[in-house]
């Protein structure tokens, strides 16, 4: 995930970024951006792997939206088939209006997703 945000010249993310309140950690972010309080999380299947761990990352996810947070899921199926739809919607997120590659070509972009 890390080198398709970069490949797309979006800003580098903080990596495990933790979001604390009253001292307390309440979530650390995989891939965040804490200015703008945007943050691309790993999901799916693979990552639930029960009930109890389901609910507990729902009740994650609402504490970080009650402090302002966006949360963008980045399924696998997203990362190598919708990769530049994901990408925009972190860049809109981000509060940029349009999507710039750095290398000036979203097919280099789904490409090196793809030779995964």
């Amino acid at each position: 995930m890390l080198q398709l945000i970069r490949e797309a010249g979006l800003p580098t993310p903080e990596l495990g970024y933790e979001v604390r309140a009253d001292g307390r950690l309440i979530a650390r972010l995989d891939f965040a951006w804490p200015a703008q309080k945007v943050a691309v999380e790993p999901a799916g299947a693979g990552v639930h792997f029960t009930l109890k761990q389901w609910k507990k990352d729902n009740r994650r996810l609402g504490a970080l939206a009650a402090r302002g947070w966006r949360v963008i899921p980045a399924t696998n199926e997203r990362i190598t088939t919708e990769a530049i739809k994901l990408l925009n919607e972190i860049n809109e997120a981000l509060g940029f209006p349009t999507l710039l590659f750095a290398h000036g070509d979203p097919a280099r972009v789904v490409a090196s997703v793809s030779r995964r």
